[in-house]
């Protein structure tokens, strides 16, 4: 009988093992924010400012054959006087790994920023 309990704890051991390396090399919602994140620190490298963040959310995902296309929305503020405006970015996943194949759309025009408004807003709704 204890090597039958034996034998069973270690096959729940090995189980257990298996989910945690499963979460740990998976992505999730938090590092597709942190990857959007970064492509906005990116684009705006040039400014000496820090870029605070706010409400960033992964809004849609979409599956595809070679991996899956995640849209983050949220907001962004350069400097701490600055105007808070939206962001949209497309993050591209695959194979588990991040692919490179990313978009990024700032808010550079009252238009521009508009349209980003209301694709966040349909993707929320």
């Amino acid at each position: 009988m204890k090597r039958v309990k034996t034998k069973l704890l270690i096959i729940l051991l090995i189980v257990a093992a298996g989910f945690a390396y499963q979460y740990t090399i998976t992505i999730n919602d938090t590092d597709i924010q942190k990857m959007a994140q970064q492509l906005v620190e990116q684009k705006l490298s040039s400014s000496q400012q820090k870029i605070f963040f706010k409400d960033v959310a992964v809004v849609k995902r979409n599956q595809y054959k070679d991996g899956e296309g995640v849209r983050v929305c949220g907001l962004y503020q350069v400097g701490e006087s600055g105007t808070v405006l939206p962001f949209v970015a497309s993050v591209d996943v695959r194979d588990g790994k991040f692919s490179g194949h990313n978009q990024l759309l700032l808010s550079d025009t009252p238009e521009i920023e508009a349209s980003i408004i209301k694709i966040c807003q349909e993707e929320k709704s």
